[in-house]
């Protein structure tokens, strides 16, 4: 294997930046590992590789003219198939959209284009990003890298599996209920949920809602910094990104951490965690002790908050496609459709009972970081599964992850070793709301201390 694709965006940028390699060169290797690995994974679906070798010569035109190059300059990229493309087949997972081509990138998209990177495929996902298998009926199943009878889980799988292969140095996502989260956990790589409106939204059928969320993955997390340094920022479009805090993601990531205080717990609000993950986890207290953190085993009192974001999901996805109900082309057993079923029984009381418990979870993280600067959770309470089960099967594996979105929280999931099968394991932080890049700055004194 070219040693290229083995290497951060990170380091990519820095190798072309002395001259050391070209966009072409790095494109090729890319491709490459895409033609050998993509037909068993899937992890691909609509390919930009005719396109992407030309703008990746002009990458090189650019820079044999000593002309400005993007921060991003010359990495290949693959875009959820969720997120728009401009002239690129974007099909949301579903035949509604199977030759839909956008006029626009996503926001996000166009700054990461703007800052160099070259679109080299549509990544896969369930329909509408909703489901714990990456599976639809366009493209099929996307299967893990690490062992092709396993689960990527959702929705972001594709991008993790294409992380995981080596086919891209450089992914997004996005995550309702743990979409960027469980994917990398399963695949091992990393997978940041930034605080809602860090990446602002345009075109957004729910502008004020902060559920649903974009972001970066990658293989390490000085790459998702870079990531959140171009993907980042506020847009006149996007209301959530115009009252957020302003983070500066090009600040150092290297930092003292002493005296940072954790709360953890390995099976947080009655998660039933496997004991291969316990047993990580708690090795991993001695890790984040050997970094200057002061660890404790506390955990929230949040109550049932899996059953308030139950019905704020509900809620979301009957606004966004509540007009797809009765199209023959949607799939009719979907976990969407699900919730949008959900959604049509839900009354008044129900409604409010949902807002009571997160007014509740609020009060009580509110309280619980004045004591506490970050969370210690497993991200996935399961083993990845097989890619044979159904929702129903793997609710409980995602309890984890789905406690955080609906209170607004960032959280990063990393990889944090392997489970006596040789399974990925991941392990997640979490923090108050807009503490983004002091997240990031314990992720990588962590990662850097798996390393040395």
């Amino acid at each position: 294997m070219n040693e290229l694709v083995q290497c951060t965006s990170t380091e990519l940028v820095a190798k072309m930046r002395v001259g050391e390699v070209s966009a072409v060169e790095i494109f090729n290797a890319h491709a490459e590992v895409i033609e050998a690995e993509n037909p068993s994974v899937n992890a691909l679906v609509t390919l930009c590789l005719e396109r992407g070798f030309e703008e990746a010569k002009v990458a090189d035109q650019r820079s044999a003219k000593d002309k400005p190059q993007g921060v991003l300059h010359g990495l290949p990229y693959a875009v959820k198939d969720t997120l728009p493309t401009k002239d690129v087949r974007t099909t949301y997972g579903s035949l509604l959209f199977e030759d839909h081509i956008p006029p626009n990138d996503a926001l996000h998209v166009e700054r990461a284009r703007s800052a160099g990177a070259i679109v080299i495929g549509k990544s896969n996902t369930p329909e509408f990003a909703s489901g714990t298998q990456t599976d639809n009926p366009v493209f099929g199943i996307t299967r893990n890298p690490r062992n092709l009878s396993k689960t990527v889980t959702g929705s972001s799988g594709g991008s993790a599996a294409a992380l995981a292969a080596n086919m891209v140095p450089m992914a997004d996502g996005s995550d309702l209920g743990g979409s960027l989260r469980s994917p990398a956990s399963v695949c091992g790589v990393v997978g940041f949920r930034p605080t809602a409106g860090q990446v602002p939204k345009r075109d957004n059928a729910l502008p004020f809602d902060g559920l649903h969320v974009f972001g970066p993955m990658a293989r390490c997390v000085e790459d998702i910094a870079l990531f959140m340094s171009v993907f980042a920022g506020r847009d006149s479009s996007c209301p959530l990104s115009m009252v957020s805090e302003q983070i500066d993601f090009k600040s150092t990531l290297e930092t003292s951490l002493q005296g940072t205080r954790i709360a953890f717990s390995a099976t947080p609000c009655g998660s039933n965690t496997h004991n291969d993950i316990k047993a990580t986890l708690n090795s991993h207290c001695f890790t984040f002790e050997s970094i200057g953190c002061v660890v404790e085993q506390q955990c929230p009192d949040i109550g049932d908050n899996h059953a308030a974001h139950q019905v704020v999901v509900a809620l979301n996805a009957i606004t966004e496609f509540g007009e797809y109900l009765e199209d023959d082309r949607f799939s009719p057993g979907g976990r969407l459709r699900m919730f949008m079923q959900k959604a049509a029984g839900l009354t008044a009381n129900d409604i409010a009972q949902a807002r009571r418990i997160q007014v509740h979870s609020w009060q009580v993280l509110t309280e619980f970081f004045s004591r506490y600067d970050f969370l210690l959770w497993p991200t996935m309470s399961g083993l990845p599964y097989s890619i044979d089960l159904t929702d129903a099967e793997v609710e409980e594996d995602w309890r984890p992850v789905e406690l955080t979105p609906s209170l607004n929280l960032p959280a990063i999931s990393l990889p944090a070793g392997l489970s006596n099968e040789g399974l990925p394991i991941g392990l997640q932080l979490i923090g108050p709301p807009n503490s983004d890049f002091r997240l990031l700055q314990l992720a990588y004194a962590f990662q850097q201390a798996m390393l040395s």
